[in-house]
């Protein structure tokens, strides 16, 4: 235990050195790693205009920018190579007010353009597919952010500290863009991921102490990196239809009611440290099929596991049917008045049924709904 705590440790510090790094002064430039991409080959270095490129064989990224550059154009070639990365700190503290994302681009790196107080706007070009660990960061004008129609995979809080994550939370506690859940953290009590999400964001609910459970859907295939680090009161997770789970998912979290599937293949480092070291599992799947998923974790290893018929998807509840009888009546709306006043043996059978405006957060306005449906 000693010697896994000593390199939990040193991997925390690695990962504070890195995110210092992001809160460089204005006009200070880190400079950039050779490539993102250390499998790409031998490149060469090259200026144009005011960027700085790393280019290999049959691809270029962007590594730099000169801190005096007031506006910048990134073209999608740079001799005779398509522009398909920017690279890790490329625009961080940079002086622009806006930027376009060519559609060559496929993927923006860590930090990308964190710390840069004037930009305004920023499109993302038809091309892109992911966005790094806080890439827009502290961008604290931008207000505008386009984005291609297509899910575009984000990792951990890449827009936090703008004007415009603040602006999405103000219509939802959940912030989705195309099917991509990229913010969490403003959600309280039951949690259900809504049916059109199939991707929620590395650390999309990390620090939520407000959260009680999650039910994910069938579509989400991962829980990402963080995604519910130190989320401290979380109790019970649905995530039968996951085939991994991140490194420090579920870390520091008070889980001790888990439902997974025989989908399971992968578990991250940390996935479940430094909270309860058991609980219950409910498992969909085998006896056989449950000795192949890892247990390189102690929650998994001392868990009391409860075997089910497999199944990927919770039932097809009766919306409205928080009491799990069949029906749709008073009796449920009794109930759910009771369970948000916080009434002592007030529990809710199925909380997917009670989350009448299909936010994920269930509150005083899915009770309104509710009994605006029985008064139909």
């Amino acid at each position: 235990m000693e010697r896994e705590r000593i390199i939990k440790t040193t991997a925390c510090i690695l990962t504070a050195a890195m995110a210092f790094g992001a809160y460089l002064p204005a006009g200070v430039m880190m400079t950039a790693p050779a490539s993102v991409h250390a499998a790409d080959g031998d490149y060469t270095q090259g200026e144009k205009g005011p960027l700085k490129y790393n280019k290999y064989a049959d691809h270029a990224e962007i590594t730099g920018c000169s801190m005096d550059a007031t506006s910048v154009e990134i073209p999608e070639t740079i001799d005779g190579v398509p522009v398909t990365v920017i690279g890790m700190y490329a625009f961080s503290g940079a002086k622009f007010t806006s930027v376009v994302i060519p559609d060559s681009v496929k993927e923006i790196g860590n930090y990308a353009f964190n710390m840069n107080p004037a930009l305004e706007s920023v499109t993302l070009g038809d091309g892109l597919e992911k966005i790094g660990i806080k890439a827009f960061e502290l961008c604290t004008s931008l207000k505008k952010v386009t984005f291609p129609d297509h899910l575009v995979e984000m990792s951990t809080l890449v827009f936090d500290g703008t004007p415009w994550l603040e602006e999405q939370r103000k219509a939802s506690d959940m912030v989705i863009v195309n099917g991509a859940l990229i913010d969490g953290r403003s959600c309280k009590g039951d949690v259900v991921i809504p049916s059109d999400v199939t991707f929620v964001a590395a650390g999309a609910f990390q620090r939520n102490e407000d959260i009680t459970s999650v039910v994910y859907n069938s579509k989400i295939k991962k829980v990402c990196d963080d995604t519910f680090f130190y989320c401290k009161n979380l109790k019970s997770a649905d995530i039968r239809g996951v085939e991994s789970i991140g490194i420090m998912a579920f870390d520091g979290t008070a889980l001790k009611e888990l439902k997974i599937s025989d989908k399971l293949t992968a578990v991250g480092d940390y996935a479940f440290s430094d909270g309860p070291s058991s609980g219950t599992i409910t498992f969909y799947g085998s006896k056989d099929a449950w000795e192949k998923v890892p247990k390189n974790e102690e929650f998994l290893k001392n868990a009391t596991v409860v075997f089910e018929e497999a199944s990927t998807e919770p039932e097809d509840d009766v919306l409205g049917d928080v009491n799990a009888d069949g029906v749709f009546n008073t009796a449920d709306f009794v109930l759910f008045h009771k369970w948000l006043l916080a009434v002592p043996d007030a529990e809710l059978k199925s909380t997917k049924a009670a989350d009448f405006n299909g936010d994920g957060t269930l509150n005083i306005a899915d009770l309104i709904r509710m009994k605006g449906a029985l008064m139909k």
